[in-house]
């Protein structure tokens, strides 16, 4: 049951970094009013939680800070305010953290190799793209923007 509850929580980090990854970027490109657009994205969530986000995201702090003590507090809002759930992750990725066979590794290669896009490639192997890239480096090749998964 631990194990389980931990899988979650790390889902759960992974996804939310990467939509705080989005909005970090965004925040830094955008203009005079940068979280103009982001309240519809992330409803709910508060003008200084954003700015945090974004000020983690330029001093590139922003995964040790959502696993650090406020952890459970960002994922409870993270959860809450952008309505995203393990439900929704799994549907998406039915095959999200589950084990990884000889012929996944050989079609994940190939797909790399033949230079398929990401997007084709989640969909075939039904993973998300950072698993596919932390996949392909375990495999040997040179995948430079994979996140390394939470608590590994």
């Amino acid at each position: 049951m631990e194990e389980n509850r931990e899988c979650a929580f790390n889902v759960i980090d992974e996804i939310m970094l990467g939509t705080f990854m989005e909005v970090g970027e965004a925040v830094a490109e955008a203009g005079d009013d940068p979280f103009g657009d982001m309240k519809g994205r992330l409803s709910g969530f508060s003008k200084s939680l954003l700015q945090e986000v974004a000020d983690h995201y330029a001093d590139s702090s922003l995964e040790v800070w959502i696993t650090g003590e406020r952890r459970t507090d960002l994922q409870i809002a993270f959860l809450n305010y952008s309505q995203l759930t393990l439900k929704n992750f799994c549907e998406k990725y039915p095959r999200a953290y589950s084990k990884w066979s000889e012929d996944d590794d050989t079609q994940l290669a190939s797909l790399y190799k033949e230079g398929a896009g990401w997007s084709e490639m989640t969909n075939l192997l039904q993973r998300n793209e950072n698993a596919l890239k932390i996949r392909l480096q375990k495999l040997g090749f040179d995948v430079p923007d994979a996140k390394p998964r939470f608590g590994r």
